[in-house]
C-alpha cells in the first residue's frame, strides 16, 4: 500500500529558472545594474555550460557521485567568476558565489499546481522530499513552501547522490517504509526515475516540458502537471493492495 510520496524539488515543485533569474537580478541590483531578459537568458546559458563542465547531469556515474558536492560547489563559483568577467560586476567571485547561495534560499518560485496538490496529499500519505541540490540553500527553500514537510531528504546530509540505490533505501527507512510502499515523483529521468526504480520504489516522471523518453527508463506513470497526481490509480487507491 502507498504511504510515502517523495517530491524531488527542482522543476518538479520549483521552477528553477525562474528562482536562478530572481537571484541573478538581485545579484545585479547590488552592484549597480539591470539584469535585462537578454542578460538573464545568456546567463541561463552560462550556467549550464558550467553545469556541464563540471559534469553534474551525469549522476550516474560513480566519480560524479562521490564529488557531486564539490563539483556543484566548483561549479557555481566558476559561473560567478565569468559573470563578474564578463558583466563587469563590482564583487568579488567569492562575494558573489555568498550572495547566489544566499539569495537562493529565499528563491521560492513554487509552480501553481505545486501547494494545492501537496495540500490534497498530505491528508492521506506522508510526504517528503528528495533533493540533490545544495542543503544551505535548500532546507531553507522547502521550509519557506508554506506546507509542513514531514522528511526532507537531502543528498548532502546523507552523504549519497540520487540516483544512488543507498539514497533511496535510506529515505524509505527514515520514513519507517518499505521502498514497495513509496512513489517517486520528479523530473530527471536518471537521479529520480532510475535511481528510485532501482531500489524497488514505484516511481512518477513529471514532464512538464514536452522532453522524449529516453535512456531506456520506463516510469510507472507519466505526467505533464503534477495535478494529473490526483488521477492515478496509485493515489486513488485502484488495483493497489
Amino acid at each position: 500500500m502507498l504511504s510515502l510520496i517523495l517530491f524531488d524539488v527542482d522543476d518538479t515543485l520549483m521552477d528553477y529558472k525562474a528562482a536562478e533569474s530572481a537571484v541573478l537580478r538581485r545579484i545585479f541590483a547590488q552592484n549597480g545594474k539591470e539584469a535585462d531578459p537578454a542578460a538573464l537568458e545568456d546567463l541561463w546559458g552560462l550556467s549550464w555550460h558550467y553545469w556541464d563542465l563540471h559534469q553534474l547531469s551525469q549522476t550516474w556515474r560513480e566519480e560524479v557521485q562521490r564529488e557531486y558536492h564539490r563539483r556543484y560547489h566548483a561549479a557555481v563559483l566558476a559561473y560567478c567568476a565569468a559573470m563578474r568577467e564578463k558583466y563587469a560586476l563590482n564583487m568579488e567571485a567569492d562575494a558573489l558565489y555568498e550572495r547566489f547561495n544566499a539569495f537562493m534560499a529565499d528563491a521560492v518560485t513554487l509552480y501553481d499546481d505545486a501547494l494545492p496538490v501537496l495540500s490534497a496529499l498530505q491528508s492521506r500519505f506522508t510526504i517528503g522530499i528528495a533533493s540533490n541540490a545544495l542543503a544551505s540553500s535548500q532546507r531553507a527553500r522547502v521550509a519557506a513552501m508554506g506546507i509542513p514537510i514531514e522528511h526532507v531528504f537531502l543528498s548532502e546530509e546523507m552523504g549519497c547522490v540520487k540516483p544512488a540505490r543507498a539514497f533511496f533505501e535510506g529515505a524509505a527507512r527514515a520514513a519507517g517504509v518499505a521502498p514497495g510502499d513509496c512513489l517517486m515523483v520528479g523530473d530527471s529521468l536518471t537521479s529520480d526515475i532510475a535511481g528510485a526504480a532501482g531500489a524497488g520504489m514505484r516511481t512518477c516522471w513529471i514532464n512538464r516540458t514536452g522532453r522524449p523518453l529516453t535512456g531506456g527508463c520506463t516510469p510507472d506513470y507519466i505526467i505533464t502537471s503534477l495535478s494529473e497526481l490526483m488521477d492515478l490509480d496509485i493515489i486513488k487507491g485502484e488495483n493497489h493492495p
